[in-house]
């Protein structure tokens, strides 16, 4: 990390809240046609909390990749689409607990600016990250790393030897779509991986990793 992102890290009233106060405010103002829960909205713009200031910030440190200016410049230049999609993604923050759920809605971030959209699976991620905790990610992403595929079927992976936790959770990821429930006989009840699952594991515990 770098003196100037050390500096910034070190005092939020920097970059920080001028990200607060000179882009997202301003959008937020210009943009509430497209929000849904006005309440929290005008919370925030009555009572910057620290608790908020911080969740933000998180993910501005998160969000960055050279400079933090840089990123007050990309959404400074946003068209009036990605604009309302940036303005949905601050606005989930208020909702989201943990750094883990602000390091994907992070990383989920860079992939709209990369790519000017989400694929599929980016979505499903970015609409349930509310409903899925710091350990459910967690528990996914070891699960991903540590089964194995069936003898009879490469694709398939036999849900065996898991905890009753490690199996709600495998349950959660089947209901939203990131891995499918398996059909058919194979010995044993099954789930089979969507091409994201292992690059969603790979994320988390990219994030587990640089955070120890």
């Amino acid at each position: 990390m770098s003196d100037k992102i050390e500096d910034i890290v070190d005092n939020i009233n920097n970059v920080g809240n001028d990200l607060i106060d000179k882009v997202i405010l301003p959008l937020v103002k210009t943009t509430k046609n497209i929000i849904l829960d006005e309440t929290k909205i005008n919370y925030f713009l009555a009572f910057k909390t620290e608790c908020i200031e911080q969740k933000i910030f998180l993910f501005i440190e998160y969000l960055k990749e050279k400079d933090s200016q840089e990123i007050i410049d990309f959404i400074t230049e946003l068209k009036d689409e990605n604009k309302q999609f940036f303005v949905r993604t601050i606005n989930k923050i208020f909702e989201l607990d943990n750094s883990l759920q602000i390091y994907l809605l992070a990383y989920l971030t860079r992939e709209y600016q990369k790519n000017g959209s989400l694929n599929y699976f980016e979505k499903t991620i970015y609409y349930n990250l509310e409903q899925l905790s710091e350990d459910d990610f967690k528990i996914f992403s070891e699960l991903m790393f540590k089964v194995k595929p069936s003898e009879y079927n490469d694709k398939a992976y036999p849900i065996q030897d898991i905890t009753e936790v490690e199996e709600i959770v495998l349950v959660k990821f089947i209901n939203i779509g990131i891995i499918k429930q398996g059909s058919g006989t194979l010995g044993g009840p099954y789930f089979m991986k969507t091409e994201y699952a292992d690059k969603l594991a790979s994320v988390i515990k990219d994030h587990n990793r640089s955070s120890k």
